[in-house]
């Protein structure tokens, strides 16, 4: 069964902001990075247990060519995004965010 993909308002941001990067770095490859987010977003979708778990129930999956991780969370019949992270930057940021159910 593939799941819903739900992307928080902060991991779009974060998406906005690596797209803008690469693009300035070279025409298209924003586009490019964007088709490996979703290629990544598919097969999450698909395989919701495949990301390496980081805490509790968050999990991280690597995106393919460009050294971005997506953290998520599962519920039920959704992924939900909580960012898209360099990995270069601290893996502690996501932390701060909402995993959006009422629980969190």
């Amino acid at each position: 069964m593939t799941l819903r993909i739900r992307v928080s308002p902060e991991a779009k941001a974060d998406l906005a902001d690596a797209f803008r990067w690469y693009e300035q770095a070279q025409t298209g490859l924003g586009l490019l990075f964007l088709d490996a987010v979703d290629a990544t977003l598919t097969r999450v979708a698909e395989f919701p247990e495949s990301g390496h778990i980081v805490a509790g129930e968050i999990r991280r999956v690597l995106t393919h060519r460009f050294p971005y991780g997506l953290s998520y969370a599962v519920d039920q019949d959704e992924v939900f995004v909580l960012g898209c992270f360099h990995l270069r930057r601290d893996p502690q940021v996501w932390k701060s965010r909402s995993t959006g159910s009422p629980d969190a």
